[in-house]
């Protein structure tokens, strides 16, 4: 055969491969933009409708577990200053919620059938689940205004037993140990743990309880308004922030806290690059949280009072790091309101009485991170 003939087949052949090849992608190309194109298509059209049903909002959640110390993710740390009334242990979700006849309850709601049951009679908050046990704060008589104890209830067949009682606070659980704020009678508040089986008791921070969260395997709390930090044995305590704050917590990776209760400053973990975030200029900031990129923060004054609710009028507002966004994603009434972020959903539980002398009922809420979805828990 020719050798230039043979030379010029061989490269006839090369460009009609070329040529079908990139055919083949300009069409492969086409249909996945048309796939993307119907796809965002029929996400804006989901998008339009509110989702109504419980079973939808529960598959919001991913299955991190949402303990605010052993593996919690950074997002959900802000709950432990918002009294923890929201937990997920990946299969279930656990909540406080009053009945329809104003009991208290602590209700779980299995993510996968749905399936509701009560796993206490009573108050419960600062709730923590570990090697299915469920650890809380609260009491028998579902009064939120009582003396609470400190509970341990198995899963398996709900017997439960009480490890301690007192005034607690902010709870922990690490490595068999739960994390707590003690009040005595004389209202000194220390930093303290206990041993979950010999119920042993140490105190890690005498008299310096005002506010405390694990994170990292450091105890960040606050005494006397500023911000400090202590191993978890109590130890090399130093102070982080010197800048006075009323309330803290932490997320993103940086501190974030409330300055004579109206500005919100973040700094560094070691208290460096403190920066103003957003000034409140209308209503006091009584709750922080965060999520994500996102500063979630309830406002309220205590002269806007309901006198037939005996409730005062709140909001939750949101802003990102940056202070640029500034919106309102939920306005209610609440006596004491508190506000959960769990797996991209929020929660608050919106409580209040008939009167003065009346019992206290509550009811737990969910909406999406911008305050659409609303839905009450089922109870």
């Amino acid at each position: 055969m020719n050798k230039k003939y043979f030379t010029h087949e061989i490269l006839m052949a090369a460009i009609i491969c070329i040529i079908i090849f990139s055919v083949f992608l300009m069409v492969s190309c086409g249909s996945a933009d048309g796939l993307v194109n119907d796809n965002d298509k029929l996400s804006e059209n989901m998008s339009d409708k509110p989702q109504k049903s419980e079973a939808s909002m529960a598959s919001a959640i991913t299955g991190v577990q949402s303990t605010v110390s052993e593996g919690v993710p950074d997002g959900d740390i802000g709950n432990i200053s918002n009294r923890q009334l929201v937990f997920s242990d990946g299969q279930a979700l656990y909540y406080e919620s009053f009945d329809l006849n104003e009991q208290s309850h602590i209700y779980r709601k299995d993510l996968k059938t749905q399936e509701l049951s009560t796993v206490f009679n009573g108050y419960g908050i600062y709730l923590t689940v570990s090697e299915n046990f469920l650890y809380f704060i609260g009491n028998e008589s579902g009064n939120t205004t009582k003396s609470n104890f400190i509970y341990k209830v198995n899963l398996s067949d709900l017997t439960y037993e009480q490890l301690n009682e007192g005034a607690f606070s902010e709870m922990s659980y690490i490595d068999g140990w739960l994390y707590y704020l003690s009040s005595s009678d004389d209202n000194n508040t220390s930093f303290v743990r206990q041993d979950i089986n010999s119920k042993k008791i140490e105190t890690l921070l005498e008299g310096k309880g005002e506010q405390a969260i694990i994170y990292d395997n450091e105890i960040y709390y606050r005494f006397d308004g500023y911000i400090y930090k202590a191993d978890l044995n109590g130890t090399n305590q130093e102070k982080v922030v010197d800048d006075w704050c009323s309330i803290f917590t932490i997320g993103n990776g940086k501190i974030i806290y409330v300055r004579e209760m109206y500005e919100i400053k973040t700094c560094d973990m070691n208290g460096k690059n403190i920066k103003s975030v957003k000034i409140n200029t209308d209503k006091v900031i009584k709750r922080l949280n965060s999520y994500d990129d996102f500063i979630y923060f309830l406002v309220y004054d205590e002269g806007d009072f309901d006198d037939d609710m005996f409730a005062y009028s709140y909001k939750i507002k949101k802003t990102d790091f940056n202070g640029k966004e500034d919106s309102t994603i939920y306005e209610a009434k609440s006596l004491r309101p508190y506000f959960n972020i769990v797996d991209s959903v929020v929660y608050t539980l919106d409580n209040y009485s008939k009167d003065s002398n009346s019992e206290n009922m509550a009811i737990m809420n969910s909406m999406s991170l911008d305050g659409s979805h609303f839905m009450e828990l089922e109870r």
